[in-house]
Protein backbone atom coordinates (compact mmCIF):
# COMPACT_ATOMS: atom_id res chain seq x y z
CA UNK A 1 0.00 0.00 0.00
CA UNK A 2 3.01 2.34 0.71
CA UNK A 3 4.30 1.85 -2.50
CA UNK A 4 0.66 2.51 -4.33
CA UNK A 5 0.46 5.70 -2.34
CA UNK A 6 3.73 7.09 -3.60
CA UNK A 7 3.29 5.95 -7.13
CA UNK A 8 -0.21 7.83 -7.03
CA UNK A 9 1.73 10.64 -5.06
CA UNK A 10 4.95 10.90 -7.84
CA UNK A 11 2.14 10.76 -10.90
CA UNK A 12 -0.16 13.28 -9.58
CA UNK A 13 2.86 15.57 -8.59
CA UNK A 14 3.58 15.07 -12.75
CA UNK A 15 -0.50 15.03 -13.77
CA UNK A 16 -0.88 18.32 -11.87
CA UNK A 17 2.12 20.47 -14.17
CA UNK A 18 1.10 21.67 -17.75
CA UNK A 19 1.70 18.71 -20.11
CA UNK A 20 1.82 19.03 -23.66
CA UNK A 21 2.85 14.95 -23.58
CA UNK A 22 4.64 12.39 -21.68
CA UNK A 23 8.04 10.33 -21.71
CA UNK A 24 9.41 7.91 -19.75
CA UNK A 25 12.70 7.68 -18.08
CA UNK A 26 14.34 4.49 -17.98
CA UNK A 27 17.75 2.78 -16.61
CA UNK A 28 19.08 -0.84 -17.23
CA UNK A 29 21.54 -3.11 -15.96
CA UNK A 30 21.23 -1.66 -12.21
CA UNK A 31 21.16 -1.65 -9.44
CA UNK A 32 24.76 -0.63 -8.64
CA UNK A 33 25.64 0.14 -5.30
CA UNK A 34 27.41 3.75 -5.71
CA UNK A 35 25.12 5.18 -8.56
CA UNK A 36 21.74 3.89 -8.39
CA UNK A 37 20.94 5.50 -4.95
CA UNK A 38 22.24 8.64 -6.20
CA UNK A 39 19.89 8.46 -9.27
CA UNK A 40 16.76 7.80 -6.94
CA UNK A 41 17.93 10.53 -4.62
CA UNK A 42 17.57 12.88 -7.85
CA UNK A 43 14.34 12.02 -9.21
CA UNK A 44 12.81 11.67 -4.80
CA UNK A 45 14.27 15.77 -5.37
CA UNK A 46 12.77 16.59 -8.64
CA UNK A 47 9.74 14.35 -7.81
CA UNK A 48 10.25 12.18 -11.04
CA UNK A 49 9.17 8.67 -11.22
CA UNK A 50 11.18 6.40 -13.70
CA UNK A 51 11.26 2.36 -14.56
CA UNK A 52 14.51 0.25 -13.46
CA UNK A 53 15.20 -2.66 -15.78
CA UNK A 54 17.05 -4.75 -13.36
CA UNK A 55 20.04 -7.46 -13.45
CA UNK A 56 18.47 -10.89 -11.56
CA UNK A 57 21.98 -11.02 -10.21
CA UNK A 58 22.41 -7.61 -8.90
CA UNK A 59 18.91 -7.38 -7.42
CA UNK A 60 20.22 -10.17 -4.99
CA UNK A 61 23.06 -7.80 -4.23
CA UNK A 62 21.64 -4.96 -3.74
CA UNK A 63 17.90 -6.03 -2.26
CA UNK A 64 18.10 -2.64 0.22
CA UNK A 65 18.00 -0.69 -2.71
CA UNK A 66 15.55 -2.63 -5.03
CA UNK A 67 13.19 -2.29 -1.62
CA UNK A 68 14.13 1.57 -2.39
CA UNK A 69 12.50 2.03 -6.25
CA UNK A 70 9.72 0.34 -5.02
CA UNK A 71 8.89 2.35 -2.00
CA UNK A 72 9.45 5.67 -3.27
CA UNK A 73 7.07 4.90 -6.50
CA UNK A 74 9.57 3.65 -9.33
CA UNK A 75 8.57 0.98 -11.84
CA UNK A 76 10.94 -2.40 -11.55
CA UNK A 77 11.17 -4.22 -14.55
CA UNK A 78 12.94 -7.72 -15.60
CA UNK A 79 16.24 -7.28 -17.40
CA UNK A 80 17.48 -10.97 -17.50
CA UNK A 81 19.18 -12.65 -14.47
CA UNK A 82 22.69 -12.74 -15.91
CA UNK A 83 22.23 -9.85 -19.11
CA UNK A 84 23.08 -13.02 -21.69
CA UNK A 85 22.01 -13.05 -25.27
CA UNK A 86 18.93 -14.43 -24.86
CA UNK A 87 17.86 -15.61 -28.79
CA UNK A 88 21.56 -17.70 -27.83
CA UNK A 89 19.59 -19.91 -25.27
CA UNK A 90 16.89 -22.86 -25.47
CA UNK A 91 13.60 -22.02 -24.26
CA UNK A 92 14.26 -23.38 -20.75
CA UNK A 93 17.01 -21.32 -20.14
CA UNK A 94 15.03 -18.26 -21.26
CA UNK A 95 12.45 -19.18 -19.09
CA UNK A 96 15.05 -19.36 -16.16
CA UNK A 97 16.53 -16.04 -17.30
CA UNK A 98 13.47 -14.16 -16.67
CA UNK A 99 11.80 -16.03 -14.29
CA UNK A 100 14.72 -16.02 -11.51
CA UNK A 101 14.72 -12.29 -11.68
CA UNK A 102 11.08 -11.70 -11.46
CA UNK A 103 11.16 -13.83 -8.74
CA UNK A 104 13.89 -12.38 -6.63
CA UNK A 105 11.90 -8.55 -7.59
CA UNK A 106 8.69 -9.82 -5.93
CA UNK A 107 10.53 -11.94 -2.64
CA UNK A 108 11.97 -8.17 -2.42
CA UNK A 109 8.84 -5.63 -3.50
CA UNK A 110 5.66 -8.22 -3.21
CA UNK A 111 5.29 -7.45 -6.50
CA UNK A 112 6.56 -9.30 -9.63
CA UNK A 113 7.43 -7.26 -12.81
CA UNK A 114 5.30 -6.77 -15.83
CA UNK A 115 7.15 -5.40 -17.80
CA UNK A 116 10.49 -6.73 -19.58
CA UNK A 117 13.83 -5.73 -21.66
CA UNK A 118 15.81 -7.64 -23.45
CA UNK A 119 19.94 -7.05 -23.24
CA UNK A 120 20.95 -5.73 -26.35
CA UNK A 121 17.48 -5.39 -28.06
CA UNK A 122 18.51 -8.76 -28.84
CA UNK A 123 15.03 -11.18 -28.94
CA UNK A 124 12.88 -13.61 -31.19
CA UNK A 125 9.86 -14.60 -31.45
CA UNK A 126 10.41 -17.82 -28.80
CA UNK A 127 11.86 -14.93 -26.66
CA UNK A 128 9.15 -13.10 -26.27
CA UNK A 129 6.63 -15.86 -26.40
CA UNK A 130 8.21 -16.99 -23.16
CA UNK A 131 7.91 -13.37 -21.40
CA UNK A 132 4.47 -13.68 -22.85
CA UNK A 133 4.04 -16.63 -20.83
CA UNK A 134 5.72 -14.92 -18.14
CA UNK A 135 2.90 -12.03 -18.51
CA UNK A 136 5.39 -9.33 -19.37
CA UNK A 137 4.85 -6.83 -21.90
CA UNK A 138 8.19 -5.91 -23.65
CA UNK A 139 9.54 -2.14 -23.37
CA UNK A 140 12.68 -0.95 -25.50
CA UNK A 141 12.98 2.26 -26.19
CA UNK A 142 13.27 5.25 -28.44
CA UNK A 143 16.94 5.56 -30.50
CA UNK A 144 16.93 9.27 -30.78
CA UNK A 145 16.53 9.55 -26.90
CA UNK A 146 19.08 6.26 -26.50
CA UNK A 147 21.15 8.29 -24.30
CA UNK A 148 24.54 6.10 -25.42
CA UNK A 149 25.95 6.80 -22.10
CA UNK A 150 27.73 3.62 -21.89
CA UNK A 151 30.23 5.40 -24.78
CA UNK A 152 31.98 7.50 -22.27
CA UNK A 153 30.07 10.81 -24.02
CA UNK A 154 30.15 14.08 -21.04
CA UNK A 155 26.97 14.60 -19.16
CA UNK A 156 26.54 17.78 -21.05
CA UNK A 157 26.37 15.69 -24.31
CA UNK A 158 23.90 13.34 -22.89
CA UNK A 159 21.97 15.86 -21.91
CA UNK A 160 21.82 17.82 -24.82
CA UNK A 161 21.28 14.78 -27.08
CA UNK A 162 18.10 13.30 -25.38
CA UNK A 163 16.65 16.65 -24.62
CA UNK A 164 16.81 18.51 -28.12
CA UNK A 165 15.10 14.83 -29.42
CA UNK A 166 12.60 14.55 -26.67
CA UNK A 167 8.92 14.31 -28.09
CA UNK A 168 5.37 12.81 -26.98
CA UNK A 169 5.83 8.97 -25.71
CA UNK A 170 9.50 9.11 -26.18
CA UNK A 171 11.12 6.34 -23.99
CA UNK A 172 14.98 7.89 -22.98
CA UNK A 173 17.66 4.84 -22.11
CA UNK A 174 19.61 5.37 -19.20
CA UNK A 175 22.29 3.33 -17.60
CA UNK A 176 22.53 3.42 -13.46
CA UNK A 177 26.58 2.52 -13.29
CA UNK A 178 27.92 5.67 -14.67
CA UNK A 179 29.34 8.64 -13.20
CA UNK A 180 28.31 10.90 -16.15
CA UNK A 181 24.71 9.38 -16.29
CA UNK A 182 23.95 10.97 -13.05
CA UNK A 183 25.34 13.99 -13.96
CA UNK A 184 23.43 14.04 -17.20
CA UNK A 185 20.46 13.23 -15.69
CA UNK A 186 20.13 16.24 -13.50
CA UNK A 187 20.54 18.17 -16.60
CA UNK A 188 18.01 16.83 -18.16
CA UNK A 189 15.66 17.05 -15.21
CA UNK A 190 16.47 20.91 -15.47
CA UNK A 191 15.64 21.04 -18.84
CA UNK A 192 12.42 19.34 -18.60
CA UNK A 193 9.66 21.84 -17.81
CA UNK A 194 11.01 23.92 -20.81
CA UNK A 195 9.96 20.86 -23.01
CA UNK A 196 6.59 21.19 -21.84
CA UNK A 197 6.58 17.31 -21.53
CA UNK A 198 6.12 15.63 -18.40
CA UNK A 199 7.37 11.93 -16.89
CA UNK A 200 5.37 9.20 -16.22
CA UNK A 201 6.29 5.62 -15.64
CA UNK A 202 3.53 3.89 -16.96
CA UNK A 203 1.50 3.78 -13.84
CA UNK A 204 -1.84 5.93 -15.35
Amino acid sequence: MKSLLLALALFCSVAQAECNGYIRLTFDDGPNDVYTPAVLDLLKQYRTPATFFVIGVQVEANATIVKRMADEGHVIGNHTWSHFHLPRLNSRQVSIELAKTSDAVARITGVAPTEWRPPYEEWNAAVKAEADRQGMTMLLWNYETDSNDWKGLSAATISHNVVTNLKNGSIVLMHDRFEQTLEALQLILEALPKTGLCVTNGVR
